[in-house]
């Protein structure tokens, strides 16, 4: 996560809003070295290690009521947006 070295204030005095996500909620897949299950991956390991056809069905983003969620923020497509 890059919440400890974002210097939040700054992106509040341009005007930009930080939504930070929560990713607790997200299933588990098959890694290929594991178990126990890593949470703290990238993309790319959920890629390599389901496909990229079946990584949208592990994406929250992807998921019905995502996108309404972001419009209550008040967020375009980004984790950030300028208000």
């Amino acid at each position: 996560t890059a919440k400890p070295y974002i210097q939040e204030p700054l992106f509040i005095d341009a005007g930009i809003k930080i939504i930070w996500m929560d990713y607790s909620g997200y299933p588990e897949y098959k890694q290929l070295f594991c178990p126990p299950f890593i949470h703290q991956v990238s993309i790319l390991d959920l890629i390599f290690n389901v496909g990229a056809d079946r990584a949208r069905d592990y994406m929250l983003s992807f998921q019905p009521g995502f996108r309404e969620t972001l419009q209550s923020h008040n967020i375009g497509s980004g984790a950030a947006n300028h208000e």
